[in-house]
């Protein structure tokens, strides 16, 4: 039977294990975490347990300084925190404006249709063939050219499992690969690290508000540089894709499971711890390595999947796993409407979390 996690609580100050904390900024930070520790201590004491929400919400902001992206992550979040002191509805609106606007955008609602399930092979071996020279020299690709492109690259296969897509045997230089070898053939899928679109009922002038907001945090954080990569190329480019099983996928997007890089700070290795949040899957090896398994004339011509990509959403799903915000947050997204956090008329009830949005992010002209 299913059962929820439990939310985990957040380790008081002494105890705490915050990297990436240099001497210089260690006394903002640490004050920072402190406010967010006695919050959730005072939630747990006075908090209707028939609302919820205050509470996860001040632990995505604990957690976000255990699962930080870096120095300027850390800055900018203390920042943030310290500007809430004395203000409790703030500290709430604070914690909900990150699940919204870092969180969420990685928590995909729906995905493409693949091309593999409801249509002919790509790799075919007739006259529908790609052309991957072709799409190797494309400005951009659509999400089965990415897909075709992903499974040269990754060797034909989930890059967590090592099952075989069932459609590429049908490829007669794939289905040599692998005649001999004893894998499971399944349906794979081009999954995306960042999505395309955050939510296909918003109306453009929405869209382009919620994904502002959401690249500008990232762009606080030091991350800004991945909206040209992304964006730019329809969220389809080589370093944003890779193939997984079905079930795997689902799995991924759900932020049920994530890849941690080994070595963050190696530019060179591209190794990664592989974390589950109450998901299991008999194939799934405790980690894994991506490797080029183009072809000859294609290696290295399809970058690996981007490990700085791969990062944030490692973050940002585990804040949301030890929050309990992962679980809160299909709720959050049926209830959009009642609270309107995307209003542009001023006229919002989220008062307070435009107010931060206003002083501490600015998305740009």
């Amino acid at each position: 039977m299913f059962r929820w996690k439990l939310p985990t609580s957040l380790p008081t100050p002494a105890a705490v294990q915050i990297p990436n904390m240099n001497t210089t900024i260690q006394p903002t930070v640490m004050s920072a975490y402190g406010l967010c520790h006695d919050e959730e201590q005072r939630l747990l004491k006075t908090q209707n347990q028939r609302n919820d929400q205050p509470l996860i919400h001040i632990r995505i902001l604990g957690w976000m300084f255990v699962y930080n992206l870096g120095t300027q992550m850390l800055i900018k979040l203390s920042e943030a925190v310290t500007s809430c002191r004395g203000v409790d509805a703030t500290y709430d609106w604070l914690g909900e404006f990150y699940l919204n606007y870092w969180i969420r955008p990685f928590r995909i609602r729906g995905r493409t249709p693949d091309s593999s399930r409801t249509s002919r092979s790509s790799l075919e071996a007739d006259s529908e063939v790609v052309d991957l020279a072709a799409l190797l020299k494309a400005p951009q690709v659509d999400h089965s050219g990415a897909k075709a492109l992903a499974l040269e690259r990754d060797g034909y296969c989930c890059v967590l499992t090592g099952i075989v897509d069932c459609n590429s045997v049908r490829d007669p230089w794939v289905g040599a690969m692998y005649k001999k070898e004893k894998k499971s053939w399944m349906y794979t899928e081009c999954a995306h690290i960042f999505s395309k679109s955050t939510d296909e009922r918003l109306d453009d002038e929405s869209k382009k508000l919620y994904a502002g907001r959401a690249w500008a945090v990232l762009e606080s954080f030091g991350y800004g540089d991945m909206l040209g990569e992304v964006d730019g190329s329809d969220g389809h480019c080589r370093e944003n894709i890779l193939t997984l099983e079905t079930n795997c996928h689902h799995a991924f997007d759900e932020l049920r499971l994530w890849l941690e890089p080994i070595e963050p700070d190696n530019p060179d290795s591209h190794s990664y711890h592989i974390r589950t949040h109450y998901y299991s899957h008999p194939s799934l090896p405790a980690s894994v390595t991506f490797t080029d398994h183009a072809r000859p004339e294609y290696r290295g011509q399809i970058p690996l999947p981007s490990k700085r990509y791969l990062r944030v959403h490692a973050a940002c799903c585990s804040v949301a796993a030890m929050s309990g915000a992962r679980e809160y947050l299909d709720k959050v997204m049926r209830d959009q409407e009642s609270i309107d956090v995307l209003s542009t008329d001023g006229g919002s009830p989220d008062v307070a979390v435009n107010a931060v949005w206003k002083a501490f992010y600015s998305i740009s002209e």
